[in-house]
């Protein structure tokens, strides 16, 4: 049964009344929607200020945010102005100047486009349909930018030293649920010409900072750049919290700093590789935020041995949250010759002072691995073991980039880069005279 029009005559009329009427409006009279309503209103989802015709109508309907009329079937409210009209010609009136309303200001959609809905979606009622209109006073077209997390920022300052762009797109997706995150990453400044940095920096909109290198002192010139940039942001009140992702124990201190002070201090570790550092951190007040990592660690390693050659052999799982002092290693090769400036790598330089020394064997890859057998070596071998650089040896690394990744072969290597060097062979340490090395070899500055 329909609306009752009448309480004194008790005449009913059925709510298909009312859909003809709506119907046969939009049809044939559907420039009346679009030029005199725009003229009145602006343009549709768009409203101008309010005008006494769109006042009249608020108040004659007796509208309310709780209450829709979405073109088809009719609300509490509406049944309520409809009976005060007294005839149905009346209340057609006043339902189309309603709809019409609803239309210009983008609150509801034409009688038609609803019908299309109906009749793709036999088994939808009217009451389905005019529930996915908006209600009435809710500005649904307005473009607004709202935070998933009431408007908070996250400053997220990223050690690129030890943070690759592998990191940085996981470890930004675990922070978002903390607020709109403001990026920033520090390395090198050579680093931002890296076409792999580039592309990363720019598809996460992430700001870098060039910190230039020196050999005087042993401070990491990150360590301080960050430390300060991390200072800047808790003392500037601009940001809701910082957050660090970094894969050393440096910046503990820091983090302890940013929360005696006040501000929210975050830390972005992969899942599984927070052990060490949760207990250097327990009870500090710092936030761990987590980011999976399962298919983001190599499961690969690439071991050099004493004459030059290399295997590779499966890496057993472990914590790769280490904090391993290289400056030891760093002297050593500067002191042998064989890094000439801060611009040098220095795991060839260790590669090929290992096969110059018939040393072995040591870790070319990955990193955390490098960095770890350096370490160890340095420290168990004498001094007098290791041999000056001779000037005739080149570190050679295979990579096929023409690999088609897969599923599959991310997951039984753990990442591209590892699949990529695993499937071209094995890095090798050979006389620099040979004259194939520049055919099908990538090799390090000597």
């Amino acid at each position: 049964m329909g609306p009752r029009l009448s309480p004194s005559s008790g005449a009913q009329f059925p709510s298909r009344y009312w859909v003809a009427i709506l119907l046969a409006w939009a049809c044939l009279h559907d420039h009346a929607l679009k030029k005199p309503q725009h003229r009145k209103f602006g343009r549709r989802g768009q409203a101008s200020h309010p005008g006494k015709n769109e006042h009249f109508i608020q108040n004659r309907l007796g509208l309310s945010r709780g209450l829709c009329f979405a073109g088809v079937g009719t609300s509490q409210a509406m049944q309520r102005s409809l009976s005060k009209t007294g005839s149905a010609e009346a209340s057609g009136k006043l339902a189309l100047k309603y709809l019409a309303f609803q239309t210009a200001h983008g609150l509801a959609h034409k009688p038609t486009r609803l019908f299309a809905e109906k009749r793709s979606k036999g088994s939808s009622s009217y009451k389905q349909l005019a529930g996915k209109t908006p209600l009435p006073g809710m500005r649904t077209t307005i473009n607004c930018n709202i935070s998933h997390n009431s408007g908070k920022v996250i400053a997220m300052l990223v050690d690129g030293d030890t943070c690759g762009p592998e990191d940085w797109r996981l470890a930004k997706d675990a922070l978002h649920a903390y607020g709109r995150v403001n990026m920033t990453v520090f390395a090198a400044p050579e680093f931002r010409n890296i076409k792999k940095w580039a592309m990363a920096l720019d598809k996460l909109g992430a700001n870098f900072e060039g910190v230039p290198r020196n050999n005087v002192g042993n401070k990491d010139p990150n360590d301080l750049a960050l430390a300060f940039a991390a200072g800047d942001f808790a003392g500037s009140g601009a940001v809701d919290g910082v957050a660090l992702l970094a894969k050393d124990a440096d910046f503990n201190y820091i983090l302890r700093q940013l929360v005696k002070r006040g501000c929210r201090a975050i830390l972005l570790v992969p899942e599984g590789s927070n052990a060490y550092t949760r207990s250097k951190l327990a009870d500090s007040g710092v936030e761990f935020v987590t980011y999976n990592r399962r298919l983001g660690m190599p499961m690969m390693c690439n071991l050099l041995q004493a004459d030059g050659t290399s295997t590779w052999d499966r890496l057993e799982a472990q914590d790769d949250d280490v904090n391993v002092d290289l400056t030891g290693v760093h002297s050593l090769l500067m002191d042998l010759g064989y890094l000439h400036g801060a611009k040098d790598q220095w795991i060839p330089a260790f590669a090929r002072m290992c096969v110059a020394s018939s040393v072995g064997p040591f870790a070319v890859f990955p990193g955390v691995c490098s960095a770890l057998d350096a370490a160890s070596l340095t420290r168990d071998i004498p001094f007098s073991t290791w041999k000056k650089d001779p000037g005739n040896l080149v570190y050679v690394r295979p990579c096929r980039s023409t690999v088609a990744m897969s599923k599959k072969l991310v997951s039984k290597f753990g990442t591209e880069g590892c699949a990529r060097l695993a499937l071209a062979g094995c890095a090798f340490v050979t006389e620099k005279m040979k004259p194939w090395l520049n055919v099908f070899c990538e090799f390090s500055a000597i």
